[in-house]
C-alpha cells in the first residue's frame, strides 16, 4: 500500500451508536440490573472506567435527516457543521474519520449547500435540538495487546424547539464506541446487552447514527405538539349545533284499520 492509501486506513474508524431513555433508578432496583457500575450520583454505567468526574457541554442541531448532521459552531447561531454519515451494513454504525476537515455553511446558505451535495433541503425550517451533555469516557482493551477503543456515556437533556418555543424536553443517554471495526463490532454486543435493560421500555431504546436520533426526536416532538394543536382547535371550533330529532309521522299505510263492530 501506498503511504497515503495507509494514513487513509490508519485516520479512519468506526462508530456505534446507541442511545435509551432511562428507567428510574428506583425501577432498575426492582430488575436487579447486572453488570453496571452505580456512580456515588446513582448513574448506572456500562463500564467502571466511566465511574469519574463528568464534563458538561452544551449543542444545538438543525434537524435533517438520517444521512446528515448539522450542528451550530457556537452553539446557537452562527456556522453550521455540516455532517455526511458515511454508513456501514451493520445499525448504529457509521465510518468516522478522524481528521476530516468539517464543512462549515452559514445558516442562510445551508439549503444551498445541502442541495449541492445531493441532498433535499432542511424539512423544518425554524426547528432545532438543543442538547445539554454530561459527558463520561474511557479507553477500552478488548485483548491485552488490543487496540484501544474509545468509550463514551452521555446523559442528554434534549429540548426540541420550534421558532424558539420549545416544544418537546426528554432525558436520554447515549453511549458509543470509536475504534477498529472488528473490535467495535465485538464490543457493541456486549455494551448493547448492559444497556438495554437501563431502558424505560423496548420503545425508548435504539441503535442509530447521532444523526438518525437528531431527527427521530424533533419528528416525535414537533408530530406531538400538531397533534395537540389539532385537539386544542377542535375544542375551541363551535360545532354545529345539533339538529333536533324528526318526529315520527305514521303513513296512512300503517295506521291500523278500526275495529270492527
Amino acid at each position: 500500500k501506498s503511504t497515503s492509501e495507509r494514513a487513509a486506513v490508519d485516520t479512519m474508524a468506526i462508530e456505534y451508536r446507541l442511545f435509551y431513555r432511562p428507567a428510574p433508578a428506583e425501577e432498575l432496583k426492582k430488575r436487579k440490573v447486572k453488570g453496571c457500575t452505580v456512580s456515588s450520583d446513582g448513574e448506572y454505567l456500562c463500564h467502571t472506567g466511566l465511574n469519574s468526574t463528568p464534563s458538561h457541554s452544551t449543542e444545538t442541531f438543525v434537524p435533517h435527516s438520517s444521512a446528515v448532521s448539522l450542528r451550530y459552531e457556537n452553539n446557537a447561531s452562527g456556522q453550521l457543521d455540516m455532517h455526511i454519515v458515511v454508513p456501514t451494513d451493520d445499525r448504529g454504525m457509521e465510518k468516522y474519520e478522524k481528521n476530516v476537515k468539517p464543512i462549515l455553511c452559514l445558516d442562510e446558505d445551508i439549503d444551498t449547500s445541502l442541495e449541492s451535495a445531493k441532498f433535499s433541503k432542511i424539512p423544518r425550517p425554524g426547528a432545532t435540538v438543543k442538547l445539554s451533555n454530561t459527558l463520561r469516557k474511557t479507553k477500552v482493551r478488548l485483548e491485552d495487546k488490543g487496540k484501544k477503543l474509545t468509550l463514551e456515556w452521555t446523559k442528554m437533556l434534549v429540548s426540541v424547539a420550534d421558532a424558539g418555543v420549545v416544544a418537546g424536553e426528554s432525558q436520554w443517554v447515549c453511549v458509543s464506541i470509536r475504534g477498529d471495526k472488528n473490535d467495535v463490532k465485538r464490543y457493541s454486543s456486549e455494551i448493547r446487552d448492559l444497556c438495554k435493560p437501563l431502558a424505560r421500555t423496548e420503545a425508548d431504546f435504539m441503535e442509530c447514527v447521532f444523526a438518525e436520533f437528531i431527527a427521530t426526536v424533533a419528528d416525535q416532538a414537533l408530530a406531538g405538539v400538531q397533534k395537540k394543536a389539532k385537539k386544542d382547535k377542535a375544542k375551541k371550533t363551535p360545532g354545529t349545533p345539533a339538529k333536533e330529532p324528526k318526529t315520527k309521522t305514521k303513513s296512512k299505510a300503517s295506521t291500523p284499520a278500526p275495529a270492527a263492530p
